[in-house]
């Protein structure tokens, strides 16, 4: 693992971090984007820094340059072939300082995955709702504690429905249409979400958000979640709070499984294009 950051306009290697940025850091205080490195380029780098900028916006009401963080992306995605990278948005007095890290591809599986609904239930109306805070204590003790009794992922409620996963969005299907939780009900607006709606509107799939009980889930025919690293991962089993368990199928003929090729396809094409010159935002 590599830690950088951008000093003076320049890309260097972490040796020392100030004072008054490290309280910050370790406070929580700033925002963070998850991106996959494939063929030592970060996937949907462009939409990212987007988000990155807007969500400052809405904490700070300032965006910042997104080149500079473009350019260091792209230079730092080369310290890998197949990873992931983070970029971390630092604030003090209203200046943003920027870190990247470079690491390994963090899943074991991509499918087959074991889901838990869990009990704890979102604040929609939070001040960080829909936000990727560094302050991420909860969502990362939460998915350590399933994963030791045996589950890749937990799903949390908004206001009793089904909201998102610790680090996943969560979508179902039913004669064949997709559903999806709603972002007023707290949820990230993932890119890979994003993606997912863009897919289904190109070919013509039926594609909501509802608002729906985990109960609801025991009628769908099929289940996936997805986020920037995991892409579209199929579920295989999803246990309701009270115990209940539902399992789900998954083959080459499944939607499921057509959604994720055409996600395929999208990274590869931006992956393809990452180096050409476009506007950042």
């Amino acid at each position: 693992m590599k830690l950088f950051k951008i000093d003076n306009g320049n890309l260097v290697e972490i040796e020392s971090i100030d004072k008054f940025i490290a309280v910050r850091l370790f406070n929580g205080v700033g925002l963070f984007e998850t991106l996959k490195i494939v063929n030592s380029k970060p996937v949907f780098l462009k939409e990212h820094i987007k988000r990155l900028s807007d969500s400052a916006e809405k904490v700070w009401n300032r965006k910042f340059d997104g080149e500079q963080i473009f350019i260091s992306s792209l230079e730092v995605a080369r310290q890998k072939e197949f990873g992931m990278m983070r970029i971390f948005l630092v604030e003090h007095n209203l200046e943003f300082s920027f870190f990247f890290l470079v690491d390994d591809f963090p899943y074991s599986k991509t499918s087959d995955l074991c889901v838990k609904i869990l009990e704890y239930e979102r604040n929609p109306s939070g001040f960080s709702a829909g936000l990727k805070p560094i302050s991420y204590f909860e969502n990362v003790v939460i998915r350590e504690k399933l994963k030791r009794s045996g589950f890749d992922e937990g799903v949390f409620l908004s206001n009793g429905y089904i909201a998102e996963g610790t680090r996943t969005n969560i979508f179902w299907i039913k004669d064949n249409k997709v559903f999806t939780p709603p972002l007023h009900l707290g949820v990230l607006n993932g890119i890979t979400r994003q993606k997912i709606f863009q897919i289904c509107q190109s070919n013509s799939i039926y594609i909501e958000e509802v608002e729906k009980k985990p109960e609801d889930l025991l009628s769908a025919d099929e289940c996936f979640l997805s986020s920037s690293l995991l892409g579209v991962g199929a579920v295989s089993k999803i246990f309701l709070p009270d115990g209940t368990e539902k399992i789900f199928s998954y083959s080459k003929d499944s939607l499921s499984y057509f959604l994720k090729s055409k996600l395929e396809e999208l990274e590869k094409k931006d992956i393809a294009n990452v180096s050409s010159f476009y506007s950042i935002l």
